[in-house]
C-alpha cells in the first residue's frame, strides 16, 4: 500500500500540514471523518483521497513531534 506523505510548507496555506502535492490540510480530512461525513461525500469533495491517507494523518497525530 502506498503511503501518502504528509508535509508542512510555508508556502502552502501558511505551513499548515497537508498531503503531498495537496492543499488539504490533514486536520480537515479527520474533521470529516470523525465528524461521521459519509465516504461518498468525502469521495466527492476530493476523489483523489483514500483510507491510506486517512490511516497516515491518524499515525501523523499520533507521532510524537
Amino acid at each position: 500500500m502506498d503511503v501518502p506523505h504528509i508535509e508542512s510548507d510555508p508556502a502552502v496555506l501558511g505551513g499548515e500540514v497537508v498531503f503531498e502535492g495537496t492543499r488539504l490540510p490533514v486536520k480537515t480530512l479527520l474533521a470529516c471523518v470523525d465528524g461521521g461525513d459519509a465516504w461518498d461525500r468525502i469521495a466527492a469533495s476530493w476523489p483523489w483521497v483514500t483510507l491510506a491517507h486517512v490511516q497516515a494523518a491518524r499515525e501523523w497525530v499520533a507521532s510524537p513531534e
